[in-house]
């Protein structure tokens, strides 16, 4: 239940939950610039993020959104499904990137020892996907994991044309990583 504020308790209120964020911030060693909104309610100020975030000529083209849990089991859960539609439909108005993680309580805070990040590249997205694994690389939890790439062609495809491709856009970017092309049927590739 969403209470009228008055001007000095939003102050008050922000100034608060700033602290809060900055105490996190150091908490987790991130740097950035914490921004705080006040809205009545979290659709409310998710609209207001998405429209209205940024520093000067700078702001974000990303959004990182969790997976609804329990969407399925109904009540309360399926409202969290039809908020996470609604903001995607937001974000794609504001053409923004969404990155939709799954677990994402369960990201991995130490460094693995070994293991691959994995990316499929369906479609053309301007390479976010590959500067996104490029950048967790660089962090010390994803350092000693290998990049693979994958990417789906019609048998009748050129696969090898298209792993000679990937593979020279990717020495071009100077990103070490692994091509893999995955020959599909034309029945098959309707779901992709």
């Amino acid at each position: 239940v969403y209470k009228r504020q008055t001007l000095v308790e939003t102050v008050f209120e922000t100034a608060m939950e700033r602290e809060l964020l900055e105490e996190r911030m150091a908490e987790e060693n991130v740097l950035g610039f914490p921004h705080v909104m006040v809205a009545p309610s979290y659709r409310v100020g998710k609209s207001m993020v998405i429209q209205g975030v940024g520093l000067g000529g700078l702001e974000p083209n990303t959004v990182l959104l969790g997976w609804p849990h329990n969407w399925r089991a109904g009540g309360h859960h399926k409202e969290d499904a039809l908020v996470l539609v609604e903001t995607l439909c937001e974000c794609t108005a504001m053409e923004k990137a969404v990155l939709l993680c799954m677990h994402l309580q369960d990201f991995p805070r130490d460094p693995i020892a070994g293991g691959y990040i994995d990316i499929w590249w369906l479609i053309h997205d301007g390479g976010l996907l590959l500067l996104i694994a490029h950048l967790l690389r660089k962090s010390k939890v994803w350092r000693d994991c290998k990049l693979r790439l994958h990417t789906v062609a019609e048998r009748s495809d050129n696969s090898d044309m298209i792993k000679r491709t990937l593979e020279e856009l990717l020495e071009k970017l100077r990103i070490e990583a692994s091509v893999e092309v995955v020959e599909l049927e034309d029945d098959d590739l309707l779901a992709y």
